[in-house]
């Protein structure tokens, strides 16, 4: 018999799976043991190995073309590799990866916490106290009011409205609204209609799309731009955008500033225990001295990264498009701040990356 090149399973791996796992769960009282039964198969990332391929004259074993979805050939034609995250399985001996699953039905007190290495379609809502994790995509059809992080993008049809709890996305943050929330992208956040009183920051761009959205409160940070129809509200609430740093530079920024003010407090304190009436050579101030000075020492450092990152930061360009800017609206360019205090119309500060070409 001629032997062929076909695929020879990893032990642990490949030989004992089931099949392919279905890929949509019903939301209901037999959720959690099907979803635990998914995730007991195992988790594979990109470029995992599920085989290997051999000569071998067993004509039972697949042959080299027989690959499933999600895996591909190793350049050296030696191994089969897992293209994407995911489940891996193994169906009538051909290997492949499941990357996307659908809940159908709301992540809740049935379902509990989701975590998947994949794409996560939702049918219905992410619930108040319920987290959901992926290693991909997560689309929710419903509003999501409970925790979201994913490596890729997130969508979510109806609203976000998540107040206490992150929700973050390594590419694209793409809804109706967000209100109460706090938000993180690596990349943009787009929004239909309106948000409102939260904490949103994008990498990229933040931009709202229907003709009357509006940005009202909270703190908008994004490092490119913003494009916002209206900026603001009537009442004149606070909103402050900050442009064209790096949000994740913003709250390291934020940080180091907090951790002066511990340090200025701490010093305080030390200077109070060190009574004027102590004697110069007690063991007790001697070493409280060592330590005032070496607080000092601290407190140095930290100012000193405080004006490097000022001057980074003034370094920065971002752009601002608003076609209607009210009173209570704050602008932080780089490092320069703007008020404003009336009623503006067709505000257009710095330069669009679209506007360079």
């Amino acid at each position: 018999m001629r032997q062929q090149r076909r695929v020879v399973f990893v032990p642990g791996f490949g030989g004992v799976s089931l099949g392919k796992p279905p890929d949509t769960y019903k939301v209901g009282p037999g959720f959690r043991d099907a979803w635990s039964g998914l995730l007991a198969r195992g988790f594979c990332s990109p470029g995992s190995v599920l085989g290997f391929l051999r000569e071998v004259d067993e004509p039972r074993t697949p042959a080299l073309e027989s690959i499933g979805e999600n895996v591909e050939i190793s350049e050296d034609r030696t191994k089969v590799l897992a293209r994407t995250a995911g489940v891996p399985y193994v169906e009538d001996g051909i290997p492949g990866v499941l990357r996307r699953v659908v809940i159908d039905g709301d992540v809740g007190v049935e379902t509990g916490d989701i975590n998947f290495p994949g794409d996560v379609v939702i049918t219905g809502n992410v619930s108040r106290g319920y987290r959901v994790s992926a290693w991909g995509t997560v689309a929710v059809e419903g509003t999501c009011a409970g925790a979201v992080s994913c490596t890729e993008d997130l969508v979510v049809k109806g609203g976000i409205n998540c107040p206490g709890t992150p929700v973050e996305a390594g590419r694209d943050v793409i809804a109706k609204f967000i209100e109460n929330s706090v938000v993180w992208s690596r990349r943009n956040i787009v929004v239909s209609h309106a948000i409102l009183h939260s904490r949103v920051e994008a990498e990229g761009q933040i931009t709202i799309t229907e003709p009357r959205g509006r940005l009202v409160g909270g703190q908008s940070r994004a490092g490119v731009g913003v494009i916002v129809p209206v900026l603001g509200a009537l009442m004149g609430v606070k909103t402050v955008v900050e442009l064209g740093v790096s949000p994740r530079e913003r709250r390291i920024y934020d940080s180091v500033e907090r951790d002066l003010k511990a340090v200025e407090k701490e010093i305080d304190e030390v200077k109070r225990m060190i009574s004027p009436k102590a004697k110069g050579g007690s063991v007790d101030v001697l070493r409280l001295n060592r330590y005032l000075a070496r607080l000092d020492e601290k407190r140095k450092g930290l100012l000193q990264r405080i004006a490097t990152m000022k001057e980074e930061f003034k370094e920065g360009k971002g752009f601002l498009w608003a076609d209607l800017i009210l009173p209570g609206v704050v602008i932080v360019m780089g490092t320069e701040l703007v008020e404003f205090n009336e009623e503006s119309r067709f505000v257009r500060m710095g330069v669009a990356p679209s506007e360079t070409h």
